[in-house]
């Protein structure tokens, strides 16, 4: 549960999810071994390959179903680097088998009858042409269709996005795999575009799973938003929901073009039937790239959500990929939950819940490794890497410690003054930094916002003031003075340099006015004797300061030219007066003061 009361769904989901991976003739070898040893050694055997029409290659990673009379199907197995498989039938009887390859058109055997303890083979040979999903009409098909039918442009994206959906499902069911991931929990503002706050968690052990959702029959009863008593709870749907008789009976789909983000992908959207009120649901939209006919993401948001939490960005997303032998994984995925905050109507002034900002959950699969502990895949993440640079802009600072504001990603630079912010989710982060010179004058530079892209390095180059430009600054709201300084310092104890809190600090001098008198009347008649002459007065000035936690001071118009006299004091301390000379005009100058106890 989030900390305003709103917990996140566990799930599983996936622009570009690219195929990745390496040799993984042992993970399919793995998992047909394990579905043909999961039933009694008595069963009913169907073995056979996946060949290419008239070459005879063998097709790795095509998914087989066993479908028996009635229609429904009994097992599936995805064929290994060889193009083989295996599958047992529960009884015996006749039965079909249908081979699925995303980007191919599904083929379906004959019936084959399996007496008891019989075991039958049977080659799958699939035209070789590949099914491309760039020539759909997007604007034919503007209505939402129920269940479509073969030969409509929706059915056909629909039967693509389905075999990327059935792999996801059979990878995660079988367990072939294992998983490294960072979860993740942050606050983004009400745009969802710039992260406030954000901590990660890595799992210490491997995972068999990256991503399962609520059982779709709980989802269809009561919805993928539910309340209870500790607070209420978003949920996201896996493969298995977008591939259940429920839900695809209760949401329409229609073909939608990609834009912005999605530009270039087609997409196949869902969305609830009328009259499916009383809990909330989803829309959203699968998308995929049209040549290879691969599923790249599917997005989705809370239908029906209260009018003052909505928002287009309160959703999810699930990120899928495709492995060379036939499994889909779920990469990346997460949940965006809306934050509400109260403030008052400005008309009636009387409290309402307004969207005060975006909850986000989710999970990065950063590492994928077969049972034996080989590594497949790694994952790819954002970086911001720079320089920081002195305050004449030339040299290297090191030392200096860059940092993404509301969360612990952090890095100090070294002597040549780089750094590199790594392990990054996507999204725009606000980069700052500090330096032990700098956080002597109370400097804190402004954030500079930096947008993270999945596998892309931001670069960002950091420039450092010069003391004296912070010190000007800070003394700006004071006005220009003529012949004045500004002389700042750091108040801290003698013995442990720590700083003073409450410290009284005083700045005395005396100075000189120097000036002529001007011509005037004499009394005694006749002209002025000292009109003219140069004339020098007195003038005596002190500034006072209490320091606050940092033990610092400021004084913005000190003279310069005369000497001044610094001390600061404590009921338990003094330090030794200090005398400087501020020689030059709109010089500033930082002192640290020691104060030792009496």
């Amino acid at each position: 549960m989030t900390g305003d009361g709103t917990h996140p769904g566990t799930a599983s989901a996936p622009r570009g999810a690219r195929r990745i991976g390496s040799r993984l003739a042992f993970v399919a070898w793995l998992a047909v071994t394990c579905a043909a040893t999961a039933s009694p050694a008595a069963a009913q055997i169907v073995r056979g390959r996946v060949l290419e029409e008239g070459v005879g290659t063998p097709l790795p990673g095509a998914m087989i179903v066993l479908i028996d009379g009635e229609g429904t199907q009994v097992g599936r197995i995805l064929t290994d680097d060889l193009g083989r498989f295996t599958l047992r039938a529960p009884q015996a009887g006749a039965y079909t088998l249908r081979a699925d390859r995303i980007g191919y058109a599904s083929i379906t055997s004959p019936p084959l009858e399996l007496a008891p303890g019989a075991a039958a083979f049977h080659d799958m040979v699939i035209p070789v042409q590949a099914i491309a999903l760039d020539n759909i009409t997007v604007e034919g098909e503007r209505r939402c269709v129920l269940r479509p039918e073969g030969g409509l442009d929706v059915a056909r994206v629909w039967e693509e996005a389905r075999k990327a959906l059935a792999a996801a499902a059979f990878t995660d069911e079988t367990s072939v795999y294992r998983y490294v991931t960072m979860r993740y929990e942050r606050d983004l503002d009400p745009d969802a575009r710039t992260v406030t706050n954000e901590q990660r968690n890595f799992s210490d052990l491997m995972q068999r799973q990256t991503f399962v959702s609520r059982p779709v029959e709980e989802l269809m009863a009561d919805g993928f938003v539910q309340e209870e008593e500790d607070g209420t709870y978003y949920y996201a749907p896996d493969a298995n929901v977008m591939l259940s008789d429920a839900f695809l009976d209760t949401h329409c789909l229609r073909v939608r073009e990609g834009e912005d983000e999605s530009a270039g992908l087609i997409g196949l959207a869902f969305e609830p039937v009328e009259g499916r009120r009383g809990h909330i649901d989803i829309r959203g939209v699968m998308w995929l790239e049209p040549e290879s006919s691969e599923l790249q993401w599917l997005e989705y948001n809370y239908a029906d959500l209260d009018a003052d939490l909505r928002s287009r960005h309160v959703g999810g997303k699930v990120m899928f990929a495709g492995l060379p032998n036939g499994t889909w994984v779920v990469r990346e995925w997460y949940i965006r939950m809306p934050r509400p905050g109260m403030r008052p109507n400005p008309f009636t002034n009387i409290p309402e819940r307004f969207l005060a900002g975006i909850r986000e959950t989710g999970a990065v699969v950063m590492r994928i490794l077969t049972p034996l502990g080989e590594t497949l895949v790694e994952a790819e993440t954002g970086t911001i890497e720079g320089t920081v640079l002195d305050s004449l802009h030339t040299r290297p600072l090191e030392g200096a410690r860059v940092f993404a504001e509301g969360t612990d990603h952090s890095v100090v630079t070294g002597e040549d003054g780089n750094y590199r912010l790594t392990g990054l989710t996507e999204g725009v982060y606000r980069i700052s930094y500090h330096h032990p010179v700098l956080e002597e004058v109370g400097f804190a530079p402004e954030a500079v916002e930096v947008e993270v892209r999945r596998g892309e390095i931001a670069p960002l180059r950091l420039l450092t003031p010069s003391r004296r430009e912070v010190l000007r600054d800070a003394c700006a709201e004071a006005g220009p003075a003529e012949r004045t300084a500004v002389l700042a310092g750091r108040v801290v104890d003698g013995v442990s340099g720590v700083p003073v809190e409450g410290a009284l600090v005083t700045a005395t001098w005396t100075g000189w006015d120097i000036g002529t008198i001007a011509p005037g009347s004499n009394p005694r008649g006749g002209g002025d004797p000292t009109a003219g002459l140069v004339r020098l007065e007195q003038r005596d000035g002190q500034y006072e300061a209490i320091t606050g936690t940092d033990g610092r001071f400021l004084f913005c118009r000190v003279p310069a030219g005369p000497s001044v006299v610094v001390e600061a004091g404590t009921a338990n301390g003094a330090a030794e007066p200090e005398t400087l000379v501020l020689e030059e005009a709109g010089q500033a100058q930082f002192m640290t003061v020691y104060i030792r106890n009496q």
